[in-house]
This record gives C-alpha cells, sequence and structure tokens, in this order.
C-alpha cells in the first residue's frame, strides 16, 4: 500500500493523526487537527510543535517523546495543546517511533471527558461532605447484607472507620438478636419493593449515647431496574418522641380534665362557617366523643330553645354583647334532658371583623340537681323545725294532761270503790273510768307524735283496734261516706305496739277520707289471714316467706295519678294544699310497717279509687283472749314516802295508797322529801317520786336517797321527760319505773311486785 492510500485512511479517523521530525516539526497532520484546534493545517505545519503545548505541560512532552525515539516503543501521555482562540484542550496519545527519525502519534481530544471527570470528582466530593455532615446515620448494602458504604454519624454507631466496615456485615459488630432484627427489616424492604419505615433503639458504640431512632429503609435498583440492595437511613428522633409524649400526656390530661369537670370547648368559624367541638363537647351532647358528625345543625337540634341560644349568639357577634347563658338540652343518646352554662367570646382579624367564636360548654345538669336539693332540704329543714317546735308543745301539753288525767283516772278509781257496783253512779263512773282509758291511749298517741313515748311491742288482736278506729271514724267522718268492716273472725295476733298500729289506721283512712270528701263513697277496711310465697315476694319487699295479716284500707275517690303513686311514700311529699298536710303520714307509716318486717303497697286508678295493702308478720304464739281475767289488786302495810309537786296528785295518790293499806307520807317539794327521808332514813320500805320537778328531778333525789341507803325501793314516774328512761333509771339503782296516768291496779301491783321481790 502506497503513501496516498495511507493517507486517504488517515483522513477518514476521527482521532488526530500526525507524523513529527526528530527536527520537532509535524511532517503530517489529518485534518481533524484544523477542526480541533482551529489553526489551519498550514499554520500548524510551519511552526514547533512545542510552540502549541501549554508551557507546563512542554517538559513532559519533550520526555515523552525523548522516551520514543529512543525507546522505539509505544507509549500514552496526556497534555494540553492551545486552540487559536486562546483556550487549551486536553490530549490523550499514543505514540511510537517510526522509520527515518518520526514519530507516529494518534491524539484524542479528552476535553470533556476531563472536564466531566473534574465534575463528578467535584460532585462526589460535595456529595461525601453532604452526606457526612448529615447527623442522620446512612449507609448503603447489597442483597446479602454487605455494606457498600455508609456516613460519618454511621461509623460512631458501630465504632469503625467507612473502610473497616465496607465488606462486612450486622453481626460483625453488634450482637445476633440486634442484627437479625436488622436483617429482618432490609428484607422486608427489598420484598415490598417500596420504603419501609421501623422504630428501633440504639446505643452508639463511641461514646454509649442511648436513643430511639426512626428508620427508613429503601430497596436500590440499578440502570437496568434490578435490585441491588438497599439503602438505609436512621434519624435520632428522642426528643421529638419525647415531646410528642409529653404533647399527649398534656392532651390527655386536658382531656381528663375537660371529662370530669364536665367541661367541653368549641369553636365556630364564622367566614367558612364552620363548628369544631371537643370530644368532651360531643360527649356532653351524647355524641360519640370520636365522631365526625358534629356540625352547627346537630347542636341546635338538641336544644329545645335554640332561638334563645341563637340569639345571644348574633347579639354576641354583632353587638359584642356577653355571652354567658344556660339552657337546657336533648343529647342525642344517654340522660332525656341535660342543663348547660355556655361561655364564648369572639376573635377578630386585623380589620377588626369577627373571624371565629370560641367558648366553653359545661354540664351543669348536677349542679342544677344539687340546688334544687339543697332548696328541698332547706325546706324540710325548717318543716322539721316547725314539726319538732309542734312536737315539744305536745309533749308538754301532754305532760300536763297527764297529771289532770292521773288525778280524775285516780279519784274516779276510789269513788267508785265507794259505790255499790249496782248503783246508778257506779255505772256513771265506770264510763269516767273508760273514758279515762281512751283519754290515756290519747295521751300515748301524743307522746308517740313528738318522739317522747316509749314503743312497746305486745302481742295483740289487731280486729279489736280496727273496731276502735271504725268508731272513731264514724263519729268524725261525714253520712256521705259508707265505712264497711270485713275481718276474720280467725285473724291472727300481731307483735305491735298498739299506738302504732292506730297511727297507721289513722293516717290511711284520712288520706282515704280527702280523696272522697267532695263527692262521697265508700270505705272498706278488711282484715284477714294470707301466706307469702317466695314468688309472693315480688309484690312485698322487705318481707320473707310465712304467715301474715293482710289489713286493706280502700276507697272508692278520684284515685292516684301514676306519676304521684311513685313518690307516695316519699318524706314532705304531698298534694295537699298548704295548710292541710305535712307530707310525713304516709312515710312515718311505711317506716313503721317495714320496721315490723312488713311491706305497703298502694294500687290505684283514676277515678276508681285507691286500695292501700299493708301485711303484718302474724304472731305465731298461743292466741291471746280479748277478755282477760280480772286480777285481784294487791293491799300491803308498808310505809311509802310519796313525792309529786302536784298537790292535787300527790292528795290523790296518798289517799289511793292508803285505802290499799299503806302508811303514806306525802311530800311535793323534792328538797323536804330529801330532809325528812335523811332524818329517818329507816322509817321507809318503799320511796315513790315523779321525775319532772322544781329544784330537783326525780332522778337527782333518786340518787341523793340511794347514796343515803342503797338498798332503798325507789319508784320513778313520767309522763314523759327526754333525760329518762326506763334503762337510765335501772343503772342507777331504781328498781320501778312508771308512766302516768297511774291507775290503783298498775301502782298496787308494781309496789308489791317489787316488796316481796325485795324481801
Amino acid at each position: 500500500m502506497d503513501v496516498s492510500e495511507f493517507k486517504k485512511i488517515f483522513d477518514i479517523v476521527s482521532d488526530m493523526v500526525s507524523v513529527a521530525g526528530v527536527d520537532g516539526y509535524f511532517k503530517y497532520l489529518n485534518p481533524v487537527w484544523e477542526e480541533t484546534l482551529g489553526y489551519s493545517l498550514q499554520e500548524l505545519l510551519s511552526r514547533p510543535l512545542m510552540e502549541f503545548v501549554h508551557p507546563d505541560d512542554r517538559e513532559s512532552t519533550r520526555r515523552e517523546i525523548e522516551k520514543q525515539i529512543t525507546g522505539n516503543k509505544t507509549s500514552g501521555f496526556e497534555n494540553r495543546y492551545r486552540c487559536k482562540n486562546g483556550s487549551y484542550k486536553s490530549l490523550e496519545w499514543r505514540a511510537t517511533s517510526a522509520e527515518r527519525n518520526s514519530l507516529f502519534a494518534i491524539a484524542r481530544d479528552v476535553t470533556e471527558r476531563k472536564r466531566m471527570e473534574k465534575a463528578l470528582i467535584r460532585a462526589e466530593a460535595r456529595h461525601r461532605v453532604l452526606v457526612d455532615t448529615i447527623p442522620d446515620l446512612i449507609w448503603l448494602k447489597d442483597l446479602n447484607g454487605v455494606y457498600l458504604s455508609c456516613n460519618r454519624t454511621f461509623e460512631r454507631f458501630f465504632g469503625a472507620k467507612e473502610s473497616e466496615i465496607i465488606g462486612k456485615t450486622d453481626y460483625d459488630f453488634v450482637d445476633k438478636d440486634l442484627a437479625s432484627f436488622f436483617r429482618k427489616n432490609d428484607q422486608k424492604a427489598m420484598e415490598a419493593g417500596q420504603p419501609s419505615i421501623n422504630e428501633e433503639e440504639l446505643t452508639f458504640a463511641d461514646n454509649g449515647y442511648h436513643g430511639l431512632f426512626e428508620t427508613i429503609k429503601t430497596p436500590m435498583h440499578d440502570t437496568d431496574g434490578s435490585l441491588i440492595g438497599v439503602l438505609g437511613i436512621s434519624r435520632d428522633i428522642s426528643e421529638r418522641k419525647k415531646a410528642e409524649n409529653a404533647l399527649n400526656e398534656n392532651e390527655q390530661r386536658y382531656k381528663s380534665a375537660q371529662r370530669m369537670g364536665k367541661v367541653g370547648n368549641w369553636e365556630y368559624d364564622i367566614v367558612q362557617e364552620r363548628f369544631w367541638g371537643s370530644e368532651e363537647a360531643k360527649r356532653i351532647y351524647g355524641f360519640d366523643p370520636k365522631s365526625k358528625n358534629f356540625t352547627t345543625n346537630e347542636v341546635e337540634n338538641c336544644i329545645p330553645e335554640r332561638e334563645r341560644v341563637h340569639q345571644a349568639l348574633i347579639d354576641l357577634i354583632e353587638n359584642n354583647k356577653p355571652y354567658n347563658i344556660e339552657f337546657e338540652i336533648r343529647p342525642i343518646t344517654g340522660p332525656p334532658n341535660k342543663t348547660m352554662r355556655s361561655i364564648a367570646e369572639v376573635v377578630r382579624d386585623e380589620n377588626g371583623d369577627p373571624k371565629k367564636v370560641v367558648g366553653v360548654i359545661q354540664d351543669i345538669t348536677q349542679q342544677k340537681i344539687a340546688e334544687r336539693e339543697k332548696i328541698e332540704l332547706e325546706r324540710q329543714l325548717k318543716l322539721a323545725q316547725k314539726m319538732e317546735a309542734i312536737g315539744t308543745l305536745a309533749g308538754g301539753i301532754a305532760h300536763d294532761f297527764n297529771n289532770i288525767l292521773g288525778a280524775i283516772l285516780g279519784y274516779a278509781e276510789m269513788a267508785r270503790d265507794d259505790c255499790s257496783s249496782k248503783s246508778l253512779i257506779a255505772r256513771d263512773l265506770d264510763q269516767v273510768i273508760q273514758a279515762s282509758h281512751r283519754a290515756k291511749d290519747l295521751v300515748k298517741q301524743i307522746l308517740a307524735f313528738s318522739h317522747q313515748a316509749e314503743i312497746q311491742k305486745i302481742p295483740l288482736q289487731p280486729a279489736s283496734i280496727v273496731k276502735e278506729v271504725t268508731k272513731l271514724l264514724r263519729s268524725t267522718l261525714p253520712t256521705t261516706i259508707t265505712i264497711l268492716q270485713k275481718i276474720d273472725p280467725d285473724i291472727s295476733l300481731i307483735l305491735a305496739d298498739p299506738t302504732q298500729i292506730h297511727q297507721i289506721l289513722i293516717n290511711v283512712t284520712t288520706n282515704a277520707f280527702h280523696a272522697m270528701e267532695d263527692f262521697g263513697g265508700t270505705l272498706t277496711i278488711s282484715l284477714e289471714n294470707t301466706a307469702l310465697s317466695q314468688q309472693d315476694l315480688v309484690s312485698f319487699p322487705y318481707c320473707q316467706p310465712g304467715n301474715y295479716v293482710k289489713l286493706s284500707i280502700a276507697d272508692t275517690g278520684k284515685g292516684v295519678a301514676p306519676e304521684i303513686r311513685e313518690r307516695i311514700f316519699d318524706p314532705y311529699f304531698t298534694t295537699k294544699e298548704t295548710g292541710k298536710g305535712t307530707g310525713l303520714g304516709l312515710s312515718i307509716v311505711h317506716g313503721i310497717i317495714k320496721s315490723y318486717g312488713g311491706s305497703i303497697t298502694c294500687h290505684s286508678q283514676m277515678g276508681k279509687g285507691t286500695d292501700f295493702t299493708i301485711i303484718f308478720p302474724a304472731f305465731e304464739e298461743e292466741a291471746v283472749s280479748d277478755t282477760q281475767p280480772i286480777e285481784k289488786i294487791s293491799l300491803g302495810t308498808e310505809r311509802i314516802l310519796l313525792i309529786d309537786d302536784e298537790s292535787m296528785l300527790a292528795e290523790m295518790a296518798g289517799e289511793m295508797l292508803g285505802r290499799l293499806g299503806y302508811s303514806v307520807t306525802v311530800k311535793t317539794n323534792s328538797l323536804e322529801a330529801l330532809n325528812t327521808f335523811k332524818n329517818e332514813p329507816d322509817a321507809f320500805d318503799l320511796v315513790i317520786t315523779d321525775q319532772t320537778m322544781p329544784g330537783m328531778t326525780g332522778m337527782d333525789l333518786s340518787r341523793r336517797i340511794l347514796q343515803i341507803r342503797s338498798d332503798m325501793i325507789i319508784i320513778l314516774c313520767t309522763g314523759f321527760s327526754p333525760l329518762i328512761s326506763e334503762e337510765k333509771a335501772k343503772a342507777i339503782g331504781i328498781k320501778g319505773f312508771a308512766y302516768k296516768p297511774l291507775t290503783k291496779k298498775g301502782l298496787a301491783n308494781l309496789i308489791r311486785q317489787l316488796l316481796d321481790d325485795n324481801s
């Protein structure tokens, strides 16, 4: 192949082809030189080649040329050539020596490649600085968990340099369990094909720092889309978690405070017409606290007075009128009604225009109930104080009446003893004595009302009390009311206090009378034996299966409404007008019956009347006849000291005891009586003293007498006294206790019993 053919080949080569002589001039250049440097071939061939080389590269270029000439071998090097525009381009050479002292070389313009390499180096340097500066842990692993790279923060975690980490796995630096945890999350991200987030506690090897980290692991792919590994970034979230936990804790405290205080807050965005309420606000209105359905319309639908509440809101927004109101709501779930208090204020923008309304709402239902209960309790207290005052007055009246009654009964009994049993006077005196006994029972009822009578449960025949009350009612009720009795002749006994049974009958029948007083009707009182099984106890609370006496009091009056019937036994509840009832009657009846182990129920229909059914446990002892055998009055001859400040009673009692055979010394002054006893302590066998006396009470007198003579027999008499009871009297050595008014038979038998027991 001749030179012309070689020239054709070189002219179509994309690289720069040259032949240079040892004289330092180019002998041949292909056209690419013109295209690359901008010089014409003539300019390049006519000037020394070193003239075009960058001054800093000339020395190294000479050495390369000399090496080629002397060594006759191919070598490569780089230098920079000046372009016609004054810039320089980097050329990459492959040169070798040729025949006739020539150098054959091929140069390639690598200016752009060099620029890109430098740019890449700079970018990698910046990237490295950036990665190393980031406080997060950053690392890259291959498919097998082998580390390919990591930043300086990660080096601190393992306590090793990147060069010591690359090529190793987690198992080389941390314990097996933690390494397996890391590996599991690597695989989770790679299998999912998307980033995976988890939290983990890490301890740094370099300084022992321990914290909570949020780790994101992202699967990495090459340009072909093939999975090559996983990139991990882990951020310390310890402080953030503390802040979040503190925020959550404060939020829970806030919610708890709202829940316990039943206070919710709300906001209404005026511009966007959007309503928001806290969880407690939703709970107050009966919504699910997590519900999203809590709008203005839904809230207003719960407010019966929505117009008033809405107007108050308008007045706040438009006129800046204070918004502090109370209103009722009907929650969508829960209690039917609640009482709310709402306070709000307007938030305005920089122009003073209303932006939103913020407020609080509080459930004050219990507070309102407590206020009403307080008012009711105050009313009840006043009424109780009034009743207590009346009771005290009644007790005082009963005491004075007892003294008068005692004289009437005592003198009547003595007068009866002086008469022939067949005389008209004897018959009249029997009526006086009988009336006195009825008056005695009346006094006992008054004392029971004033809580000053002793409750004495005895086996009694309820039929006799029913008959007595019926007679009393017949004389007091108008003729428009008919009274019917239905009494089982074999009715059982009950264990009760006669006065309380009398009280029960009077209270219930009085209510029946009031139900029929306008139009009349029929009052039916019935008594019968009954037995309760376990199934019957549903209708009769407080009871046990067994035998009972059933008392029914029915009227044909106007009846009792269901809502009233539910409260009929409540204390102080009454439907009567002021001055016609205290509301205590049926509650007292309920309490007495319950204390006996019985029960009371009320059945009623409007317009058809009311039926009270009362059951008492039957007394299972042998029946006691209504007609008791007449007991003989015990007589005696002993010496008695009698003390009573009521001279009429003292004189009557002294005469009565004298007729019984006793020797009686009567005193109307307790101090005088004490001096008499001191002077002659052995002159008396028994002392009878009243309790309530001026100067010295019967209790004090008894103590002084017992100090002088401890074996002295003393009978203490009282109509009523809150300071004394039979138990207190016996506790200081008083052997006898008697209630006024005294009867001849009762007093005589008590005296004889005590004297005989002490003989």
